[in-house]
């Protein structure tokens, strides 16, 4: 049998029913290596028309793929006579038909192709005897690339339950068409490392570690929201809108001293090679270099960055560095792809940065604290002073980073913008696109258009829904709350977190009859107190992640004041089931611990704090960032005491340097969008403090200013002093308060540009 015919006659169809029982994800079918691909689609559903639908689009599947692997053969066994490469398919065919897949892989929630790899060659050791070196190679290899297409494409068909696998079989090619995506995918990288004229080994590295960036990057997930399986984890690429960014005249390329102005993210990039993108707590900068990381990975790159395509990313996320030494480069690709780091050749990395290929994505300088982010720095100039041609982009909140950081080394900035209610709408029909796709029943995808509309329309009428749905991340909340919950959607921050916190922690598992008798008995407010004190603690130390044991004992520590508790629960087990069933903090490597958002983790702190009633506390560190968003969240927790102690020390800093004593009155002004009620003593100072605060300098002033609300417009209107970009903010500011009152002023700045 000639090599070809192997291929499809042979390992087609064992590929075929790999597919099929890694995405049933039933035992049964798994361990059972005789049993037929017919026979498990017959027992699966009695629809014989999607019976018949199934085997003919499985089989198709199973020659699509198995074509794939020719070039493989022909590149791999260019050497090897054609009898031998035979030999091996057929080897290959026989490995796959006769390993049965145990509940390991079943259950992974993110396999990786490396582990399948593995277990297939463990399970059948003498399947290269007979074999010559050069042929044993080759088997290995096809192995593995064998694994890596079995698992991308179980992993992305669509979940289904047992009433409509039927209904997802009759679907037209609908599976066939993601294993085509899949396999061009695959086609274009190996068609760019041949391009790029790497050495061999070096070359199969860099396929293999594009795809599993490309794999491991492109999800976006609700953290914190994980109200269902489909509304929790989506599809990065679909539901990705492009962000808009406020830059310096030179990222963008224009000359010195241009006004700076809005440009979309990607036109942003292609202007500098080395740029801190700013942004607040939830305005997508991780997502963003997500985003770069995925499509440099995948050659899909398209207009101004359709040069990056050649680039090799690596995705660097600093609070994974908070308590250990940062990365050197050799140690960067076991970031996102730990499982195929040890296969890596010596010296790859450093030949991608001094070619100038190598693109390191710095997320989240702000998660460090302040002395770390100085070693950040050094570590970024020794880097590009190894490296002059290493493209650098590093995300951070305001506050983490002074003007002009690092423009010695060339440094530009650019500073993400709030949504627009044009992005905001997109934003909605992309989030909803992108759970589409996970969706497999005609109701289900209905009863999404219909959550849809109704989220669109609401969005529409409340200016509240509007401005709370700014930022990406609150925006996605909302998505998810309005299609899981079918209720009145929350209006505020403070409010929204709360329904989420309850949602995670007492009404999914309540709703969804979860079975906890493996778990602690622990009601709602114990869960809540436990976080709570937790993220506190954390804070407090400037933690953005802790050790398991280190949780487990402050776990137990806080559990000896709570007398509700039933006697014997271990802090072991309460971190176990927390990490398990919350959704709030989890375990991204075994031995760690850190909250899934650190947008939760402040608010959890924030209840903490006032709870402690720890205003002094607060007020004390309000001059380090870590600290900003958790006084903010703090003074809508608080009572109307607390709340007007904690404003009325941030306001009473007189004592302090012009610059710090800015930035304190301006976190005061920023309470104002949480805080309830205040004395009117009290907000008339604040208002007497609004007039030096305006014009705002940036997007971050212009969210502190905007909650103030009213209080700010009578300081917001035209003013000749002011230069375009300061006008431009004010406008801004107005836009987001949008009471009737603002949108006067606003017709004011349209009538003087009118003249």
């Amino acid at each position: 049998m000639a090599l070809q015919e192997t291929l499809l006659l042979k390992v087609g169809p064992a590929i075929a029913k790999a597919v099929l029982k890694l995405w049933l994800k039933d035992r049964s079918f798994a361990s059972n290596v005789s049993v037929a691909l017919v026979d498990i689609l017959g027992a699966k559903t009695a629809d014989i028309m999607a019976q018949r639908d199934g085997k003919r689009e499985f089989e198709a599947i199973g020659d699509r793929v198995a074509q794939s692997l020719s070039p493989l053969f022909e590149r791999d066994g260019a050497s090897i006579e054609e009898g031998e490469r035979t030999a091996v398919a057929l080897a290959l065919a026989e490995t796959l038909d006769k390993t049965p897949l145990d509940a390991e892989f079943l259950v992974k929630k993110d396999l990786q192709p490396t582990l399948l790899a593995k277990h297939l060659l463990d399970s059948w050791p003498d399947a290269t005897r007979g074999l010559s070196q050069k042929g044993t190679d080759l088997y290995r290899r096809a192995i593995s690339e064998t694994s890596q297409r079995i698992v991308d494409i179980a992993s992305q068909f669509p979940s289904f339950t047992e009433r409509s696998f039927g209904e997802v079989l009759r679907r037209e090619n609908e599976l066939l068409d993601i294993v085509k995506r899949i396999l061009e995918e695959v086609s274009r990288i190996r068609e760019s490392s041949q391009k790029a004229n790497l050495e061999a080994n070096a070359a199969q590295f860099e396929e293999t570690y594009r795809l599993a960036v490309a794999r491991n990057l492109d999800n976006m997930e609700l953290q914190g929201a994980n109200l269902s399986a489909t509304s929790r984890r989506y599809s990065l690429s679909v539901a990705y809108i492009t962000l808009s960014a406020k830059t310096d005249s030179n990222a963008e390329g224009g000359k010195e001293g241009s006004v700076s102005r809005s440009v979309p993210a990607h036109e942003a990039l292609a202007g500098a090679s080395r740029l801190l993108i700013r942004g607040m707590a939830g305005s997508g900068k991780t997502t963003l270099l997500k985003w770069v990381a995925v499509h440099s990975a995948s050659h899909s790159f398209e207009g101004p960055l359709s040069d990056w395509n050649d680039a090799v990313p690596f995705f660097v996320r600093l609070r994974k560095c908070a308590n250990k030494e940062l990365p050197k480069p050799e140690e960067m690709p076991g970031l996102v792809a730990p499982a195929i780091s040890n296969t890596m050749p010596q010296g790859w990395v450093h030949e991608q940065l001094k070619s100038g290929r190598g693109i390191i994505l710095v997320d989240g300088l702000d998660e460090l604290r302040e002395e770390k982010r100085k070693a950040v720095e050094i570590w970024i100039r020794d880097l590009l002073n190894a490296y002059q041609d290493a493209r650098v982009l590093v995300t951070a909140r305001h506050h983490a980073a002074d003007s002009g950081w690092l423009s010695q080394e060339g440094f530009h900035e650019a500073e993400l913008q709030p949504m627009e209610p044009a992005d905001i709408f997109k934003f909605i029909e992309h989030w909803h696109a992108a759970i589409e796709q996970g969706l497999h029943g005609t109701t289900e995808k209905e009863e999404l258009a219909e959550m849809k509309s109704r989220m669109l329309a609401t969005v529409r009428e409340k200016r509240s829904l509007r401005s709370l749905a700014t930022s990406p991340l609150l925006c996605a909340m909302l998505c998810a709350l309005n299609r899981d919950r079918k209720a009145q959607l929350p209006t505020d921050r403070i409010r929204l977190y709360d329904a989420c916190c309850e949602m995670l922690l007492e009404r999914r598992e309540i709703e969804r009859q979860i079975d906890l008798h493996d778990y602690p008995p622990l009601e709602y407010r114990d869960k809540r107190a436990l976080l709570e004190d937790l993220a506190y603690w954390m804070l407090d130390n400037g933690w953005s992640e802790v050790g398991f044991d280190e949780a487990v004992e402050q776990i137990s520590l806080k559990l000896k004041g709570m007398p509700r508790v039933l006697t014997g629960t271990t802090g072991s087990a309460v971190c176990k089931y927390l990490i398990e069933r919350s959704g709030i903090i989890r375990e991204p490597v075994q031995g760690v611990v850190d909250f899934t958002h650190r947008t939760f983790q402040e608010y959890l702190a924030a209840q903490a704090a006032v709870d402690k009633r720890n205003i002094g506390v607060l007020v004390k560190n309000a001059t380090d960032d870590q600290w900003r968003e958790v006084i903010v969240l703090a003074a809508g927790l608080a009572d109307q005491t607390g709340a007007e102690q904690l404003i009325g020390g941030l306001i009473g800093s007189l004592n302090l340097r012009s610059s710090t004593r800015h930035h304190l009155q301006l976190l005061a002004v920023a309470c104002l969008e949480t805080t309830v009620s205040l004395s009117p003593p009290l907000i008339k100072n604040v208002q007497e403090r609004l007039s030096t605060l305006i014009p705002p300098k940036n997007a971050r002033d212009v969210k502190a200013l905007a909650g103030a609300g009213d209080l700010a417009i009578q300081f917001l209107g035209p003013n000749a002093k002011h230069t375009a970009d300061e006008a431009a903010l004010c406008i801004r500011t107005l836009t987001l308060i949008g009471s009737n009152e603002a949108l006067e002023v606003l017709r004011h700045y349209a009538s003087d540009s009118g003249e």
